[in-house]
């Protein structure tokens, strides 16, 4: 049977990596946009709601089980200490935030489509070259002032559709596009342009469509809105999964 020493290690390093993966969250994956960082919090804050009830319930039980068994001793202290460091330690490290997938982002809200835009996003830095991760940056904090914007619009109107279009269809898709090609392709030119120069030209261009969405909302000319998507449709929208943008 462990003693008391070994599992008391055992469980402060479990504690240890749980802090330590929650530094590495923090530092690996930043942020592109507010509103991905506040669905972060949202999820830290939840999980140490989580842990703090799970230390209460710790505790209770130690207490009624004491009460039961007229104490339970100092082995007993020792071993609840040991159990309510432990919950804490899963209970701050699980659940994950999941992210969603492509085909989530455009459905929900407008507000929840650019939220989840943004942390999709951020999930496929990895895989993009340098010019095109600080396009996305940019777009992150274009899609922030975006959604500031988006109180005005009502989801019944014909501005929501383009919007969610934008944001949750054509600027996952061409990124979808370009991680969809092999790696040992990306840089082969063809088309005009290797497929790494198709994402930069794509990515600015639905960046100047957002800032246009966004100067448009905040002057009030939302039933003039119309989001110039037709070279994204026919650059990308027929792209074949795992091939090469289509010329």
């Amino acid at each position: 049977m462990p003693s008391p020493a070994h599992d008391s290690d055992r469980i402060l390093a479990t504690a240890n990596a749980a802090m330590t993966d929650q530094r590495l969250a923090r530092t690996t994956g930043p942020s592109i946009g507010g509103r991905s960082r506040a669905l972060k919090r949202q999820h830290l804050l939840g999980r140490i709601r989580r842990m703090v009830l799970g230390v209460i319930g710790v505790i209770i039980a130690a207490i009624g089980l004491g009460l039961a068994v007229d104490g339970i001793g100092f082995a007993g202290l020792f071993y609840t200490v040991l159990a309510a460091v432990l919950v804490a330690a899963l209970l701050l490290r699980y659940p994950r935030l999941k992210v969603p997938t492509r085909q989530q982002l455009a459905h929900g809200s407008l507000k929840s489509t650019v939220g989840n835009t943004e942390l999709w996003l951020e999930s496929q830095r990895p895989a993009l070259p340098a010019p095109a991760i600080r396009l996305i940056d940019q777009i992150g904090v274009q899609l922030d002032a975006l959604g500031l914007q988006l109180d005005q619009v009502d989801e019944k109107q014909p501005a929501a559709a383009e919007i969610r279009k934008l944001v949750g269809e054509h600027l996952p898709d061409l990124v979808s596009t370009y991680t969809a090609i092999p790696a040992r392709l990306r840089t082969e030119p063809r088309a005009g342009g290797t497929p790494g120069e198709q994402l930069i030209e794509g990515l600015g261009r639905i960046s100047g469509e957002v800032d246009s969405v966004t100067r448009q909302l905040a002057s009030g000319k939302i039933d003039d809105l119309a989001i110039r998507t037709r070279y994204l449709d026919y650059k990308y929208g027929a792209a074949p999964v795992g091939g090469e943008p289509p010329a």
